[in-house]
């Protein structure tokens, strides 16, 4: 298959702004990561210091408190799924469907 001189550039380029994309979010990520990491030690230099009073649990909140999120919003998109698809076996085979 023959590519011309103007495909060529628009794969180029859409492979430019896709990795241009990647790397964006990358070093986001990494920002992001540093910047709840600052917080806890933050939070972590309050408590040792008498400033705040919060439980430990509170002030080490920045390290578990987004995987908790993630895992949390997986599972009520998940779990709905499962209990949705079992209702639908269950009739399928109430009825006497073959699946």
């Amino acid at each position: 298959m023959y590519i011309d001189n103007h495909d060529w550039f628009l794969t180029k380029m859409a492979l430019s702004i896709f990795l241009i994309f990647g790397a964006i979010t990358t070093w986001f990520s990494l920002v992001l990561g540093m910047c709840i990491f600052l917080l806890f030690l933050l939070f972590l230099a309050f408590k040792i210091a008498g400033i705040i009073l919060w439980s430990w649990w509170l002030v080490t909140i920045p390290l578990w408190g987004v995987p908790a999120f993630i895992i949390a919003l997986g599972c009520l998109m998940i779990i709905p799924a499962i209990i949705i698809d079992l209702i639908v076996l269950g009739w399928n085979k109430f009825k006497g469907d073959k699946i």
